[in-house]
């Protein structure tokens, strides 16, 4: 479950990767066990909120790449834009459109 979360949060301060041994500590100060018959990423979600009790963590932004035709993308492209806090990459070449 450690490995989870710590693939799903990061330090608001650095944006890096809070190591699993921070996060095991914190999460048996925090008297937080494990239910094995409950499924591991149900569990990470639910610990996270308890974790910013005593660890400073934020939910990591995910990275996805998006690449289509041009012809769906004149439709979808600003759509799509609005979605996005923040883009890396825009680049309409090759006949489409990568994002």
């Amino acid at each position: 479950v450690s490995q989870l979360i710590a693939e799903m949060v990061v330090n608001p301060d650095t944006k890096r990767p809070i190591p699993t041994s921070v996060i095991d500590k914190a999460l048996h100060e925090l008297h937080f066990s494990l239910k094995p018959n409950r499924n591991a990423k149900q569990q990470a979600l639910e610990a996270i909120p308890k974790l910013r009790e005593a660890i400073r963590l934020e939910r990591a932004k995910m990275r996805i790449r998006i690449a289509m035709p041009s012809h769906e993308a004149k439709i979808t492209h600003s759509r799509l834009k609005a979605l996005f806090s923040e883009l890396e990459l825009e680049d309409w070449a090759e006949g489409g459109l990568e994002m």
